[in-house]
């Protein structure tokens, strides 16, 4: 468990820059490389001082050069604490070997037994040892490895506000020239031009719609004696009627 613990602690903070960035990046927009992020980074590169950008360079060589050596450590902490386990194993082993000599009448052979459990025993009373000072040298290098990570942590977060603070100075005053410079006096002339032509494209249109409808207007005139001709006449009053006739008659006799 120790080893697990010291390996965890070792290789923890290997993307830690990547993925400060990659949140500060999603945070804003989620933009691709191409996006928020990437202008960050890059304006950060190009307007950190020298002296912060080697800085950084050194802390970030040291806390990799940390955890080498801590990562070497661990392996023959690894190592050390498998030979103790055998050297364990033999001495208990010797032990029970000694007892059946004793239990054999054979003190030749128990004390043999004695002698290659004291060897044993002395190997794991080392190994022991050695695992100690491994211990307590990859307790100086945690102390050291997290106050590199703190402060490159420190570094990391002022460069990408720093960075941050700069992209917006630069958008505003970019956003502020658009609204307040020259470029809109010199834009209103093609405005201008740009609703005459819109103007005379509707004029088009209209003229195009009024010619339509003109010429739907003719064609319903032509239509009309057609259309008179198939409407049924409406009838007469017979009394109307009558009177007529006898209008004509008498019309017929004065003639």
């Amino acid at each position: 468990m120790m080893v697990l613990f010291w390996w965890a602690m070792i290789v923890g903070f290997k993307t830690l820059a990547r993925r400060f960035f990659a949140f500060v990046g999603g945070a804003v927009g989620g933009d691709s490389s191409d996006g928020w992020e990437h202008r960050l980074l890059h304006s950060a590169d190009e307007q950190i001082p020298e002296s912060v950008d080697s800085l950084t360079d050194e802390m970030e060589r040291a806390l990799a050069s940390e955890r080498a050596s801590a990562t070497e450590l661990v392996s023959q902490a690894t190592q050390r604490q498998q030979m103790l386990n055998d050297a364990e194993k033999a001495v208990a082993d010797w032990d029970d070997k000694a007892r059946l000599a004793v239990d054999k009448g054979r003190d030749d052979l128990a004390r043999a037994a004695i002698t290659e459990r004291q060897h044993a025993a002395k190997r794991a009373e080392s190994l022991r040892d050695e695992i100690a000072r491994i211990d307590e040298l990859l307790r100086g290098y945690q102390v050291e490895i997290r106050s590199l990570q703190t402060r490159l942590g420190e570094i990391y977060r002022r460069r990408s506000i720093a960075a941050a603070r700069i992209d917006r100075a630069e958008n505003s005053a970019r956003a502020h020239e658009l609204l307040n410079g020259n470029k809109w006096e010199e834009a209103l002339p093609g405005f201008d031009s740009l609703d005459r032509e819109a103007d005379m494209a509707e004029a088009r249109a209209e003229a195009m719609t009024l010619g339509a409808s003109h010429s739907f207007g003719r064609k319903i005139a032509a239509l009309a004696p057609t259309v008179s001709a198939l409407t049924p006449l409406p009838s007469v009053d017979p009394r109307i009627k009558a009177e007529l006739t006898e209008l004509k008659a008498r019309m017929a006799n004065k003639g």
